[in-house]
């Protein structure tokens, strides 16, 4: 959730601070959606199927368009067609990292597909959930909210990377 990168995406999805508005996730003081696991990540579905149908259906154009900006794959697309030639992931002109970046997610696609194919044992998980989310209606210090809960501070604000300060916003949910 903290991860910085040098385009200033931030967050476990990499959101700009215009996409990630766009996709409604609040941004202030108190609060930083992009590092919020669970907001972030419903709003990277959002924009994943926003760019699927943009690219009619086509999932590694999306990709791509996620990784390097939708105008810039879309600008590929038009000029290729125009030339006569393939417009698809494999035959459009596009940054390294985004050449790189889509083989990556197939190859790990197919990992968890077949693991067994690779010898690749996937851990094992308890399909059950382990935390909930908590409304709040009013702003909350998290201090004492950790206190109540029984939840140490360190893990509090392990689980609610958004939080930037030492209380939660005016109104938001709380992972526990």
């Amino acid at each position: 959730p903290f991860a910085y990168s040098s385009g200033r995406a931030l967050g476990t999805w990499q959101f700009i601070a215009s996409t990630g508005k766009h996709y409604g996730l609040k941004q202030d003081w108190w609060y930083e959606g992009r590092r919020d696991v669970w907001s972030s990540t419903h709003a990277a579905l959002d924009y994943l199927e926003h760019l699927n149908k943009k690219f009619d259906g086509d999932w590694l154009l999306a990709l791509a368009g996620y990784n390097s900006g939708e105008y810039r794959v879309e600008r590929e697309v038009k000029k290729n067609l125009k030339s006569g030639k393939p417009a698809d992931f494999w035959n459009i002109r596009l940054p390294k990292e985004t050449k790189g970046y889509v083989p990556k997610l197939l190859g790990l696609a197919c990992l968890f597909q077949n693991p067994a194919d690779y010898e690749f044992k996937l851990p094992v998980a308890p399909n059950h959930p382990v935390i909930s989310a908590v409304e709040m209606a009013s702003q909350s210090d998290l201090v004492l909210i950790s206190q109540f809960s029984d939840v140490s501070i360190d893990v509090l604000f392990s689980l609610n990377p958004g939080f930037s300060r030492w209380a939660t916003s005016w109104s938001s949910s709380l992972g526990r």
